[in-house]
């Protein structure tokens, strides 16, 4: 495969883990807000924060990955061009 696929590839890859992180942190920190409102959790709501760096990291990852091959492509390799199938005499 060409390597301009894959590194759109991980670019949108990086776009939806980015997009799962905040629905993921919001709703941890809504979660605690709520819990710590009626008193029942012990933990303070800036914990869910926490929840976004193993999402950082792999947006960071991904980009990592498109950059490598972003740079690799610009240095001459290119899409190999399909061969035309064989004719039958």
């Amino acid at each position: 495969m060409c390597r301009r696929i894959f590194r759109r590839v991980f670019l949108a890859l990086a776009v939806l883990i980015s997009d799962v992180g905040c629905a993921v942190v919001a709703y941890q920190y809504s979660a605690l807000v709520q819990c710590s409102r009626f008193g029942y959790c012990s933990a303070p709501p800036s914990v869910a924060l926490w929840y976004a760096v193993p999402f950082a990291l792999g947006i960071g990852l991904c980009i990592l990955a498109a950059g490598l091959l972003g740079r690799s492509s610009r240095k001459g390799a290119s899409c190999p061009e399909p061969e035309a199938p064989p004719r039958n005499p």
